[in-house]
């Protein structure tokens, strides 16, 4: 197996000591990652774009009756899967957005559910490149389960002290 130490010391070297296959392997590899960049980038800018479309009602000037029938008859996606992109656009950082974009749509979407610390802790929890939309769904549902649970004892105790400090009240 190889680690990252080969791949840092290969693009690290100068390109007069590297072999021909190697030069086509760092060439190729800035390639791959500058594609990626531009890649997040221009889904950020896309999502964005979608909300902007919705928002504005921008499709109205085109003669379109309603947003779904221009991203049916325009942009040839589905409603639903529109409205996932403006959800992405609405409730996730564009920065997590940038950063997160080779999820792809479905995963990102799955986590507009949630708030950013139960993004944070089902981060914690589970990779996300890794993990399949079913895996994050059911760890989401088990998230909001703990957390209304914990709201649960959370009312519980504040009953119960709000019932001792009115006792307490009754006695003085």
């Amino acid at each position: 197996m190889v680690n990252n130490t080969q791949l840092d010391q290969l693009m690290l070297t100068d390109s007069g000591e590297l072999t021909l296959k190697q030069k086509q392997f760092v060439d190729l590899h800035k390639q791959i990652c500058y594609n990626a960049q531009a890649t997040a980038e221009s889904f950020v800018s896309f999502v964005q774009n979608v909300r902007k479309m919705k928002d504005e009602q921008l499709y109205l000037a085109a003669g379109y009756s309603a947003f779904e029938e221009y991203t049916e008859n325009a942009l040839h996606i589905k409603q639903r899967q529109a409205y996932y992109y403006v959800s992405i656009a609405e409730r996730l950082p564009e920065s997590f957005v940038r950063g997160n974009a080779s999820l792809g749509v479905t995963k990102l979407s799955l986590l507009t559910t949630v708030d950013e610390s139960e993004r944070q802790e089902l981060m914690e929890r589970i990779n996300l490149e890794e993990a399949s939309s079913r895996e994050i769904s059911a760890e989401i549902k088990a998230l909001k389960a703990e957390r209304d649970e914990a709201q649960k004892q959370l009312s519980i105790t504040t009953d119960e002290l709000a019932t001792a400090q009115k006792r307490e009240e009754g006695i003085k």
